[in-house]
């Protein structure tokens, strides 16, 4: 076709089929025609026209587009990633999905990251891509050159940052493959093949015997094994395959490339996907027999067989015939970015990524997805998980797209608003939803159509109504809070903007409010309805029987309990309508009467029931926001039995909003905080949150359509799910991750390990951290973990989430730690991981070290026996021995102390009566004399007689006082002390006050003890007459077990203890403390000058001890 067609008027139709535009898979048509007349219109008009078409197409097609939100998500180094900025994607045989950043090489398990840091502290981090050899070693090219490291080998700690134990082997960079021999490439300024020389690993170059082109440098970009044994180079000359003979096919480049993300792939099918630069080419490579001859080198040209378009959501053709090229053909997207990466995953399907846009070509057509779905604006490299999730790196970030997760609409896809209400779906398929502001919107597979019918602005809805309803007669029910809105032919979205309600159904035509809560269609066609104002009166049920215009309201006369509000209904196959309440409790209509079913009978009385669900088994499922899931297994029953299904808490919320079943059987509750697939057969949930595509997690409607899809609307978007079969997923797989004993971290596998001994360890190391991790891609799948430890314990421990546990203090011991992770299906893995060890007693604490000490101490106890046995018969006889001389000492003893105690008491006596009586005549006689010499010079000289004479004869009553043995008590010496201060201090007119103990009398105060107090006491007195000019003197005593002690407190003048007046006598205060120290006691001097004095002695009882 010309793209010309004929008009009786003389003007043409232009037809540019180039107009068309499209977004997603929609399908959607745009067609430009102009309308001219050659010969009356000039150029310029005609540019005018040209671009008013333009625009108008334009925003014809805008209308029909829509980006359906794909369920991805993105990861970046905020989620452990080592950078956004991610060159190459691997996942190894083990599992694990590898990604090579610029910022390190990060591991991922399903649940976290670990970055890793390759080479020397001072090493670029920077890793350009991984592979797996297939003796199960890794190979990791990274900016400074190729490593190699074996994952088995043990790693050891290296501070904070996870290390690899990697060798570098060559500076060589470049993509690395390993061909059915055996024999490893690496592909970059040639092509190198690994060799060992002398033990150690190298590259050597191959050559390919191209022809020369010194001024071109060469370039391998991506290389490719296909089941001939043959190897593919993408190279920057041209395309290469590497006969298994070694010989050369070559197809040069029409022009050179310099770079770019240039890839290669080797399908299922045996073509070969080749990215040069801007273009995409596929061929169908000519068998190996048909290069037959001795030529080391053969020359063909890469010259396209067709060009085929590239409609995205059309058939696309591939070459089938050997030999063929087909080159493929999109301005707008493949040819519009230099930069192409290319995946086939396990369904057959090859995915290719160009700058913001993938591609994903089936065996029959092509589909387009593009950053506006949710994808990264800068894709690259793409890899597909062990769960068929396909990643996507870039420059931006890491995507993960769930293929079997949800497809989600909103505000972008042209809706006026994301927030949805309720789904509806006509008998033809067609799916129309409630949404805010009372917008009516239809779904017919590729676009949404929206109208709003007239109704007023300030109409509001309920909480909770699912306030859109088309009826199988085609009539939209608008709920509001102002009456039931009628609608006819609401399937007609175009007109329905233009149309009033052909009626309004309130409290005038039988409710008990205008306020409308709920509507539901039975299988006969009568619609219910239910209201629920602002008081309880205005709670009601009304039915509008087919074929008639008035509602009939439902009262207590009909067994329907007041003031409830009908929230949720469902018929069973029996013609039973059920009913539940947004206050909670439920009802069973049989046609004639209502049977309330109580919290006696089980039912949910608390909350609201917010859904109900008659499944294909005929059983019936109640959802309620507060209490869970409810079954019902007989519904036709009198009296029907009800059981609560019992979830854990920690993964199901008992919190459902609505109920829906997919054409397997299994259940799904839309909840408050995403939606829980129940199977009830088997028990087994599973869990879809927003990171599975959902649009919210606070889902409000859910729906089966015709075709087997769910819907679920919530209050941002809506989201499609396409439920398969339940495909029994594989147990997952558990590692030991990390071990710490005592704190100290453990050489551990670089990537785990399924077993660890430790052999025998000291007792002291019974502190024990162990890390695992389970693998398992499933999107939204979150496993949980059991362990024990025998030789403590022998049961598992209830399934956690944790992934460390910790042992403390553990007795020596044989253990053998278990764990093992368990997936939302139950299955348990295979192969537990393991950590063994034995803690060894102490020493002291071991069997051989107790059987010698036995010995030792059954020896040393016999010996001890035997020599006791004979020592005690040594000690008998010494005891006795040391018995009698004991008695002659103390008998010795007590002779001595009583002939010392009478030589005490002869020398007192001879000391008072011979040496006492002749002072007392000596001061008598002076006196005497002094009496008759009175009044010439002689009275001196005898009255310094006279005084020393008194002086002698008092200390020399002193001396007797203090060498009494009958004076040996605490009551002498009070005595002695009290009549001193009495004859002193009364005769110099001192008030004074003595205070000592009454009972302790009897305490026994040794001779020189009582002598020295008496004299420090005696001189402290005479300072107080003499110095102090004191008018009161305050005199206390003291005595227990250990010490004597005295305080004397005057008011006199004072003076300085540092500096006193110097002593006219006695012992002064030096010699005081001097006497005071030898005897072990304590003397205590207070005074400031005008302020008095205190004096405090403490002597022990006991000579040698202090106090």
């Amino acid at each position: 076709m010309d793209g010309r067609l004929p008009d009786l008027g003389g003007r043409l139709f232009l037809y540019y089929p180039h107009g068309r535009l499209r977004a997603g898979d929609s399908g959607v048509e745009c067609f430009c025609i102009l309308l001219m007349r050659p010969k009356t219109i000039n150029s310029g008009i005609r540019r005018v026209v040209l671009t008013l078409c333009t625009l108008a197409t334009l925003l014809l097609c805008a209308l029909a587009v829509f980006a359906e939100r794909l369920p991805v998500r993105l990861y970046t180094s905020a989620d452990g990633l080592g950078s956004g900025f991610v060159d190459y994607l691997y996942r190894d045989s083990r599992g694990f999905m590898w990604f090579c950043t610029r910022d390190g090489l990060s591991r991922f398990d399903g649940a976290k990251f670990v970055t890793y840091r390759i080479g020397d502290v001072d090493s670029p981090p920077g890793i350009e891509n991984i592979f797996e050899s297939r003796d199960g070693t890794y190979w990791v090219n990274a900016t400074t050159g190729v490593y190699h490291f074996d994952p088995q080998a043990l790693a050891e700690p290296h501070g904070d940052s996870p290390y690899l134990n990697a060798e570098r082997v060559t500076e060589w960079r470049g993509q690395i493959v390993e061909d059915r021999n055996g024999d490893m490439y690496i592909g970059s300024a040639g092509l190198f093949k690994k060799v060992i020389r002398d033990g150690k690993i190298d590259f050597e170059k191959v050559e390919l015997g191209l022809p020369e082109n010194p001024h071109l440098t060469f370039v391998v970009f991506d290389m490719a094994e296909t089941n001939d044994d043959c190897l593919w180079l993408n190279t920057s000359w041209g395309i290469i395959r590497r006969l298994p003979d070694e010989r050369v096919v070559f197809y040069p480049h029409d022009k050179y490339i310099t770079g770019g993300a240039t890839a290669m792939l080797a399908d299922k099918s045996g073509r070969i996907w080749i990215s040069r630069g801007a273009n995409l080419a596929i061929m169908r490579p000519e068998p190996v027999s048909a290069f037959a001859g001795p030529e080391r080198l053969i020359v063909r040209d890469f010259a396209p067989s067709a060009k085929i378009d590239v409609v995205p959501g059309s058939e696309i053709a591939f070459p089938k015939k050997t030999g063929e090229i087909f080159e493929y053909v999109d301005p707008d997207s493949i040819n519009k970015w230099p930069s192409k990466r290319l995946l086939q995953t396990s369904d057959g399907d090859i995915w290719m990524t160009g700058e913001n846009t993938l591609f994903q070509f089936s065996e029959n057509s092509v589909h387009r997805f593009t950053d506006a779905e949710g994808l990264p604006s800068v894709m690259a490299r793409l890899e597909e998980d062990a769960a068929g999730n396909l990643w996507i790196g870039g420059h931006t970030s890491l995507a993960r797209i769930n293929r079997s997760g949800f497809v989600t609409y909103g505000k972008e896809d042209g809706l006026p608003t994301s927030r949805f209400f309720a789904i509806n779906e006509a008998d033809d398929g067609m799916m129309y939803f409630a949404q805010l502001d009372y917008n009516w919107t239809s779904f017919d597979g590729k676009k949404f159509q929206t109208a709003r019918p007239q109704m007023s602005r300030d109409e509001s809805y309920l909480w909770t109504s699912r306030f859109g309803f088309l009826s199988r007669s085609g009539d939209l029910w608008m709920l509001t809070n102002k009456g039931l809105y009628r609608f006819p032919n609401g399937r007609d979205i175009a007109s329905l903007k233009d149309r009033v309600a052909a009626a309004v159904y309130g409290k005038d035509q039988g409710f008990k409010s205008n306020a409308i809560f709920q509507i539901y269609e039975d299988k006969s066609g009568d619609l219910w309805v239910s209201t629920r104002g602002t008081a309880s009166e205005d709670f009601g049920l009304a039915r509008l029987k087919k074929g008639e215009d008035k509602f009939t309201l439902f009262t207590s006369a009909d067994g329907f309990p007041d003031a409830r509000s009908a929230t949720s209904f469902a018929e069973d196959a029996f013609g039973n309508l059920w009913i539940g309440f947004y206050e909670g409790g439920m009802v069973r209509f049989d046609g004639t009467k209502f049977q309330e079913l109580t919290k006696e009978d089980g039912y949910p009385t608390s909350g609201n029931v917010a859904d109900l669900l008659i499944d294909r088994k005929g059983r019936l499922w109640i959802g309620s926001s507060i209490e869970g899931l409810f079954e019902v297994d007989d519904p036709s029953a009198a009296k029907p039995a009800v059981k609560k299904v019992k979830f854990d808490l920690g993964t199901v919320s008992n919190n459902i909003r609505t109920l829906t079943e997919d054409r397997f059987g299994r259940l799904y509750l839309g909840t408050a905080r995403g939606i829980d697939r129940y199977t009830p057969d088997t028990g087994f949930v599973k869990h879809y949150s927003v990171s599975d595509g959902l649009a919210s997690d606070f889902v409000v409607d859910s729906h089966c359509d015709k075709n087997g899809d769910l819907w679920f609307a919530t209050n941002d978007g809506i989201s499609r799910l396409t439920p398969l079969p339940d495909e029994r997923s594989s147990p997952p797989k558990v590692l030991i991750g990390g071990l710490r004993i005592s704190g100290t971290p453990q050489a551990v596998a670089n990537i785990g390990s399924v077993a660890i001994d430790r052999g025998e360890l000291d007792y002291t190391d019974n502190n024990f951290q162990i890390e695992y991790l389970g693998l398992d891609f499933r999107a939204g799948e979150s496993l949980r973990y059991q362990y024990k430890l025998e030789g403590a314990d022998q049961d598992w421990t209830a399934p956690t989430e944790a992934t460390t546990v910790t042992f403390a203090n553990l007795k020596p011991e044989s253990y053998k730690f278990i764990v093992r992770a368990v997936n939302s299906e139950g299955a348990v893995s295979d192969v537990p991981a393991t950590v063994t060890f034995k803690i060894v007693p102490p020493i002291w604490q071991r069997t051989w070290f107790l059987l010698l000490t036995a010995l030792a101490v059954a020896g040393i106890t016999a010996f001890v026996f035997q020599y006791r046995t004979a020592s005690l018969r040594e000690i008998n006889v010494a005891l006795r021995e040391a018995k009698i001389a004991e008695q002659k000492l103390r008998r010795s003893r007590e002779e001595r102390l009583a002939e010392l105690e009478g030589v005490r008491a002869r020398i007192a006596t001879d000391l008072h009566d011979d040496i006492g009586a002749s002072l007392t005549q000596i001061a008598i006689l002076s006196e005497v004399a002094q009496a008759k010499v009175r009044g010439n010079g002689a009275s001196e000289p005898l009255e310094k007689i006279t005084d020393v004479s008194n002086e002698l004869v008092g200390t020399m009553s002193d001396i007797v006082w203090s060498i009494n043995p009958e004076k040996d008590h605490f009551s002498d010496l009070v005595q002695r002390m009290r009549r001193f201060a009495a004859d002193v201090l009364t005769a110099k007119g001192l008030e004074f006050r003595f205070l000592a103990p009454e009972n302790e009398g009897d305490t026994v105060v040794t001779s020189n003890i009582r002598r020295e107090v008496f004299l420090i006491f005696k001189e402290t007195v005479n300072n107080i007459v003499k110095h102090a000019r004191a008018t009161r003197v305050r005199i206390e005593l003291a005595v227990d077990n250990n010490e004597v002690a005295f305080r004397i407190s005057d008011n006199g003048i004072g003076f300085d203890p540092e500096n006193p007046r110097p002593s006219s006598g006695g012992h002064g205060i030096g010699g005081m403390r001097k006497r005071v120290e030898q005897l072990g006691g304590r003397l205590l001097i207070i005074s400031e000058e005008g302020t008095g004095t205190t004096v405090s002695l403490s002597l022990p009882l006991v000579e040698g001890s202090t106090v």
